[in-house]
């Protein structure tokens, strides 16, 4: 879509004419980068990144008024309209370029930031009087507002939701500070925490005697706090945490999946059944089991891990028939496809299984978690092959403590493994048997950022890497990006149970919809499903 074009000379031409090309300050270099015709850029918050419009004859023009403009980055021009609009913004993260719905004789344009450009940074003044990059603040040469310096490069600030390590990264005239989770947003979270201990050293001091009254005191002002961070929204269930055996209720739920069309499958353990609940509706219909505990083939006795194929197909974990059953679509009955219906620890025999991916190919891997191992089912089997864990319980790299959910990466040919009682995330290399790697937790069941207490879900972001994981023990939801030594909760409070819209209690497994824009989570104990906004 896009291809180079060394710009020093057209923006010397554009700003100095030709008598003035062997004058030209470095400061004032640039590349562009053009794209083909038929297209414009399209911000992800227009609001923030949009700095002028205004009707020019050229692209020439266009680029004179973008280059002139210290803050723009990004600039599209429409030759028919003769319409040039200059934008802030890294074109990557902060927008796309689309198809024009006004001409196809629109192109979009994008300055290319060089190290060249900020090399005079933190040098006096006079180093910077001719630069676009760079401004003079404190007597030195920094980065232009709006902007933080990565180590090389002035890159534009980010904007609501997006990843940072600190606060420079993140909008500041916005009032986006790089909150606990590593993401961009409200500053005021951290006034809340400052009122929080400013109060709870007052009332330390008036009612020293009543410890009672000052914790109680304390966690209403943290589910204050909690909203500045993250406020669920409940897409199935009771919002109170009530248990019901309702088309509108759920009792204790596990295993979640999303379809492609945005629906959500939940397993219903505890009212022996599987739900679909439809956006904007909490009222869901039942597509497996019958609501009452049986071992027929249209009934399920406390159903667990569920996956749903790309043709809508449903696989569920059939618990205590120690079976794993396939319900083809629009079935009113399934059929058993893994286990043997009775406990066993044999190839062919499951224990009290959990989570269950079905690859492309149709092979299933399925947490068998009272026999300590994963095993994959090849299509129509009669028994499994061991691929995780030994069998017999153990902290080693090689074994597993009652692993509880998984979640096949088929183009990495990785499997992550929630190991629940040791309290960390493993990833199995199915290329290598060897090859076990913890990517999170592993120090011990806890509260700390860098630990986890009985993970059971988990589930791995297509876009960037990150691991999401149910700390169900701690009642939070964390996010572990890769290479991360600790992880960061994105929901509930860390060690703190309750059924507001803050807290979650015991929740159980984790998934994101398609374009990864929300979280969704089984609120266990709280009998109810979660969805939080990714900002």
């Amino acid at each position: 879509m896009f291809s180079r074009y060394l710009c020093v000379l057209i923006f010397a031409w554009c700003i100095l004419g030709p008598m003035h090309l062997q004058s030209i300050s470095i400061g004032w270099e640039s590349l562009v980068t053009f794209s083909s015709y038929g297209f414009e850029f399209s911000p992800i918050d227009e609001q923030a990144l949009f700095i002028l419009e205004n009707n020019v004859n050229s692209i020439m023009s266009c680029v004179q008024t973008c280059h002139s403009n210290a803050q723009c980055r990004i600039f599209d021009f429409d030759d028919q309209l003769h319409r040039c609009r200059i934008f802030e913004g890294n074109i990557t993260t902060m927008g796309s370029v689309v198809t024009s719905s006004l001409s196809v004789r629109s192109i979009v344009g994008t300055i290319e930031l060089q190290p060249d450009n900020f090399v005079n940074r933190g040098q006096p003044c006079s180093y910077c009087q001719e630069s676009r990059y760079l401004t003079c603040i404190n007597a030195t040469c920094q980065c232009q507002s709006h902007t933080f310096f990565d180590g090389s490069i002035c890159q534009s600030q980010k904007l609501l939701g997006a990843e940072c390590i600190d606060s420079t990264e993140c909008r500041y005239d916005l009032n986006y500070t790089c909150l606990p989770r590593q993401q961009c947003g409200r500053e005021y979270y951290y006034l809340l925490l400052f009122f929080i201990h400013l109060i709870s050293t007052i009332l330390s001091f008036i009612f020293l005697q009543t410890t009672d009254m000052i914790n109680s005191i304390l966690t209403s002002l943290f589910y204050f706090a909690a909203l500045a961070i993250q406020n669920g929204n409940t897409v199935g269930g009771y919002a109170n945490g009530t248990a019901g055996n309702a088309l509108n209720a759920l009792n204790f739920p596990g295993g979640l999946s999303l379809d492609y069309n945005g629906l959500i499958y939940v397993s219903d353990f505890n009212n022996n059944r599987v739900i679909k609940l439809q956006e904007g509706s909490l009222v869901g219909s039942i597509i497996a089991g019958t609501g009452v505990s049986g071992s027929s083939a249209s009934q399920l006795s406390s159903p667990a891990g569920l996956y749903v194929d790309a043709s809508l197909n449903i696989y569920v974990v059939d618990t205590f028939n120690f079976r794993v059953m396939l319900w083809h679509l629009n079935s009113s009955s399934g059929s058993r496809i893994a286990g043997s219906g009775s406990y066993g620890t044999s190839s062919s025999t499951l224990s009290y299984a959990g989570g269950i991916v079905v690859d492309s190919l149709g092979n299933l891997y399925i947490c068998d978690a009272y026999n300590h191992r994963v095993m994959k089912w090849l299509p129509n089997a009669t028994s499994g092959i061991l691929i995780a864990g030994t069998g017999v319980a153990g902290s080693s790299s090689q074994q597993l403590n009652m692993p509880y959910t998984l979640y096949l990466d088929e183009s990495n040919s990785y499997l992550y493994i929630a190991d629940g009682l040791n309290h960390r995330i493993q990833r199995y290399d199915l290329r290598y048997s060897m090859n076990v790697t913890t990517v999170a937790g592993g120090n011990g069941p806890g509260t700390g950022s860098h630990q986890l207490n009985t993970p059971i879900g988990v589930y791995l972001s297509k876009k960037t890497g990150a691991i999401y994981i149910a700390d169900s023990n701690n009642h939070r939801i964390q996010r572990w990006i890769p290479g991360a030594t600790h992880g960061v909760t994105i929901a509930g409070i860390s060690a703190l149970s309750g059924n507001n819209a803050t807290l979650l209690n015991q929740p159980r497994y984790v998934s994101l919809n398609l374009n990864e824009t929300q979280l969704y989570v089984t609120d266990g104990s709280n009998n109810r499903v979660q969805r939080f906004q990714l900002i």
